[in-house]
């Protein structure tokens, strides 16, 4: 495990109570670490306020780490893990189905407190932690995500799509890895939002999440060998039902802000073609449910 001391030893992350060490992986490092210096495509990285998506070279590193550490001191900045093949513009940041490589797999582990509406999430990052062990392997990193922990099993190398069969097959071992954590969680009587879609958002290192008071998203350990192909995962994974149709309640998704506004962005875009079949005087009540397969 790479870490470097900060000159106070090991100290609880706040609010996680897990100990760690500041390692040496800052923005720059960790995209490298994720992507490389020869992906293809393009990287989306957005804000809330103002609503605007940058795209970056996916080749590009430093120039990411710096577009993300700019934006994200002053407002909450994300990135897609997906990367996609063109620049698709500053108001879109692109759907699961326009994916063309991925990074790996991971989970996305939210901790009791303030910034969570629900009451039965785990109590603290170690406990969080006790999730993950239905995944027997090592995580390549664990991130600091400011009230919660980002988990990522990278792969050997990137996972870069030859065609839509393999676009759907890495969708589909994201959907049962996320299945298999949900039910492990589900035993502790916890629970876990669901963040299987390849087109998911998480926060960047360097970054400040902004929900409460600032707190600093970092990188808390970085296990350099822990690597994977996508036939490692196989064996731990449970089978879950078929993903046929969906329900989008924006009701039932109060605790998760980030995944409602995720949600209401997938669901305009599906409906902007139909928008412009039928004309500008079409309407939609986006306050009942959406059904539509995915």
């Amino acid at each position: 495990m790479r870490e470097v001391g900060n000159g106070e030893g090991a100290r609880p992350s706040p609010q996680l109570g897990i100990r760690s060490k500041m390692t040496a992986l800052g923005p720059q490092e960790f995209f490298r670490t994720l992507y490389g210096d020869d992906a293809p495509g393009y990287l989306p990285i957005f804000t809330h306020t103002p609503n605007r998506t940058r795209w970056v070279a996916a080749n590009s590193p430093a120039e990411a780490a710096k577009i993300a550490v700019e934006n994200g001191r002053e407002r909450d900045t994300y990135f897609g893990i997906g990367l996609h093949e063109a620049a698709l513009g500053e108001r879109r940041r692109g759907a699961a189905a326009e994916v063309i490589a991925l990074p790996g797999l991971w989970a996305d582990l939210d901790v009791k407190g303030e910034a969570h509406e629900a009451n039965n999430l785990p109590p603290t990052g170690k406990d969080a932690m006790c999730i993950t062990e239905a995944i027997p392997l090592k995580p390549t990193l664990i991130v600091h995500s400011g009230h919660g922990l980002q988990v990522w099993w990278l792969f050997k190398e990137l996972w870069v799509f030859e065609g839509e069969d393999e676009r759907k097959e890495a969708q589909e071992l994201s959907r049962r890895f996320q299945g298999t954590l949900k039910q492990r969680a589900k035993g502790y009587g916890w629970q876990m939002d669901g963040t299987h879609d390849i087109s998911r958002v998480f926060r960047p290192p360097g970054t400040l999440n902004h929900k409460l008071n600032p707190v600093e998203v970092r990188v808390m350990c970085y296990y350099e060998g822990a690597r994977y192909t996508p036939a490692d995962f196989e064996q731990y994974l449970i089978d879950v039902a078929p993903e046929e149709e969906y329900e989008v309640n924006f009701e039932g998704n109060g605790h998760d802000p980030e995944a409602s506004r995720a949600l209401f962005e997938l669901v305009m875009e599906r409906l902007s073609s139909f928008r412009c079949e039928m004309g500008e005087q079409t309407t939609v009540d986006i306050g009942s449910p959406i059904r539509f397969g995915l």
